[in-house]
């Protein structure tokens, strides 16, 4: 049977349009609302003006798999852009724990704004600092529990031959972040540029969780870690229980120059993870 990307379910508590459902268990016809940690069915829908629906009566519920974006009901305020999470009694917000639920479209400026929604569940998504967070990335892209998951690569770029602003002496992020519970057990550094400081002292370091974890503090002139070409770090595939590094949080890849400053040099840098528990 194919079912419409709009369904009425009868109502097990009052909700307001905008929130999140998810069915009363052991029922498909009956709703109630979704918490932080519940996989909602979809979102109560704002229609001719019907801002509420009672118990016992029919809710218009526009489903999760509808594609583009949705009226959603807002926990507080955020911005046109946010990086939005699921939250307690059917709401949305930028802030909290449950998981990401979707790109605000529009902001919000007090509790129970009604605002729009680019609804993108159990997704990676674009933070707006340019950054990929998330609090735990969904269990079944990512394999975050048992079962098939996959391997993910991030890849992140480190240009002080473009950018000006990345040839200092400072610690240099990279806006691509290794999401909580990550576990990186592998990849490569692919110098696309050789890197120069004024004597070829300057020494690069690149790391996730701490300092050096990814690429210890090398200089220039010491080898060919930062010639053109493709270099090695210090994760290793065939190593992961030793070599492995592990996220206690969503970690930005960051490169730190120090010694003198850069004056050219660009790197594409791969990690290869998995979610562990």
């Amino acid at each position: 049977m194919l079912t419409p990307s709009i369904v009425t379910y009868i109502a097990n508590e009052t909700i307001l349009a905008g929130c999140r459902v998810k069915f009363v268990a052991g029922s498909v016809t009956a709703v109630e609302l979704a918490d932080a940690a519940d996989v909602e069915i979809g979102t109560a829908l704002l229609h001719s003006g019907q801002s509420s629906y009672t118990p016992g009566y029919g809710v218009a519920v526009q489903l999760v798999n509808t594609p583009g974006s949705r009226t959603c009901n807002a926990a507080g305020a955020f911005a046109a852009g946010a990086t939005l999470r699921r939250m307690d009694g059917g709401l949305v917000d930028d802030t909290g724990v449950g998981d990401i639920f979707g790109i605000a479209l529009e902001a919000a400026t007090v509790a129970g704004d009604l605002v729009d929604v680019l609804c993108l569940p159990n997704m990676l998504v674009t933070a707006a600092d340019g950054s990929i967070t998330s609090a735990k990335l969904a269990n079944s892209l990512a394999g975050g529990s048992d079962g098939l998951g996959m391997l993910r690569v991030a890849r992140a770029t480190f240009d002080p031959s473009a950018n000006i602003g990345e040839r200092t002496i400072a610690a240099h992020p990279l806006g691509v972040t290794i999401p909580d519970d990550a576990i990186v057990v592998g990849g490569f550094i692919e110098v696309n540029t050789t890197f120069t400081s004024p004597t070829d002292a300057g020494t690069i370091a690149i790391h996730v969780e701490s300092a050096g974890d990814i690429r210890a503090a090398v200089a220039i002139s010491t080898g060919t870690s930062w010639d053109a070409g493709k270099q090695s770090i210090i994760p290793k595939a065939h190593t992961p229980e030793t070599t492995g590094v592990k996220t206690s949080g969503d970690r930005l890849v960051t490169a730190t120059v120090a010694v003198e400053p850069l004056t050219a040099g660009k790197a594409t840098i791969f990690l290869y993870y998995v979610i562990g528990a």
